[in-house]
């Protein structure tokens, strides 16, 4: 026997589009609605035609998208405009701006330091406008901490994007950190290097949980115990500079891989040309960075997968902490530049 979707809204009380929509998660139909249609269409037994449903997926995607809704991206750095002077928070928001105008939404940057802020106070914000999906970039510190979000979450969609929430997690957008020290290594065993160094600030090891320094030991190749060409060295802010020279000294790197470029000032200090004495790679490319070689993480692309995660999110209906986060690690790719050997 064919049930059709006309004994489903005959069942839950409602019409035959709503049941169209509710059945799709669509995120204009309260999820009270979605949950009567579901348990109708089980009570009555339908099942959608799978070929049917794929058609209809295509015939909307050839149309122009209406708009939707608002997506929020919360900022919580110092000042509203702090944003705009770091090329990776730029970015972040171009990439989900793109992405949620492509999508039919519209992205909309909501400043969460502003005084007198509270995160009741931003919620009720949101929630009066109607919008129920954020998006949150890291903190001032690079960090992601679940208690420190900015929104009362059990309310929203939630995503984060560059890397991921702790206490508690919630789905994510990151740059493949493992991948791209991987491949930044490989490269440089390919032009010709053989004593390679990781060099980076331990707090943002720690943050992406060690991923660039597993994909660095990944791309070794198997030596004999004791003699690993160079190493990694994790230092801190305060005596960063004396922790290379000494790291330098001891390991004699003819390469070091690193995501800050004060590195750069340190290996010139230290009398090294660049690339002839020292080859010099960033993991973290952008285009101020001149005339640097490394892996251009692409974070426009962490920034659109954000959205495609959160709308997908959206149209399930599916609000607060996920019972099992997880993410969208997206890759980088080299840039030639005059910090290393060219091939």
């Amino acid at each position: 026997m064919l049930i059709r979707m006309k004994e489903v809204a005959e069942e839950a009380g409602v019409s035959v589009s709503t049941v169209s929509r509710a059945l799709r998660n669509d995120p204009l139909v309260s999820r009270e609605t979605c949950e009567l249609v579901r348990k109708a269409a089980e009570k009555v037994g339908y099942k959608p035609n799978p070929y049917v449903s794929t058609l209809m997926t295509q015939v909307r995607s050839s149309r122009p998208i209406p708009f939707k809704a608002v997506i929020a991206l919360i900022d919580t750095l110092p000042t509203v405009t702090y944003w705009k002077d770091y090329a990776v928070q730029r970015k972040f928001h171009e990439g989900a701006e793109k992405q949620s105008k492509r999508l039919g939404y519209r992205l909309e940057r909501f400043w969460a330091s502003e005084p007198d802020m509270s995160r009741q106070r931003l919620s009720q914000m949101l929630a009066s406008r109607g919008i129920r999906g954020v998006l949150i970039p890291p903190f001032k510190d690079y960090s992601l901490r679940g208690e420190d979000m900015p929104v009362e979450y059990d309310r929203f969609a939630c995503v984060t994007l560059g890397c991921r929430a702790v206490s508690p997690g919630f789905h994510f957008a990151s740059n493949d950190q493992y991948a791209t020290s991987f491949f930044a290594h490989k490269k440089l065993k390919k032009l010709g290097y053989e004593r390679i160094g990781l060099v980076l600030p331990g707090f943002l090891e720690e943050i992406v949980e060690q991923r660039f320094s597993a994909g660095f030991w990944a791309a070794l190749e198997q030596k004999p115990q004791g003699s690993l060409p160079a190493s990694i060295l994790l230092y801190d802010l305060k005596t960063g500079a004396q922790e290379f020279a000494d790291w330098v000294e001891k390991f004699k790197p003819d390469a070091v891989c690193s995501v800050v470029p004060e590195v750069r000032d340190w290996v010139t200090d230290l009398g090294f040309k660049v690339p002839d004495d020292l080859g010099l790679v960033t993991l973290d490319w952008e285009e101020c960075q001149g005339d640097w070689s490394g892996i251009n993480q692409d974070s426009a692309l962490v920034g659109k997968a954000s959205v495609d995660l959160l709308v997908q999110m959206l149209q399930r209906n599916e609000l607060g902490v996920p019972e099992r986060p997880y993410g969208i690690m997206t890759e980088g790719f080299w840039v030639d530049g005059q910090t290393s050997i060219q091939q």
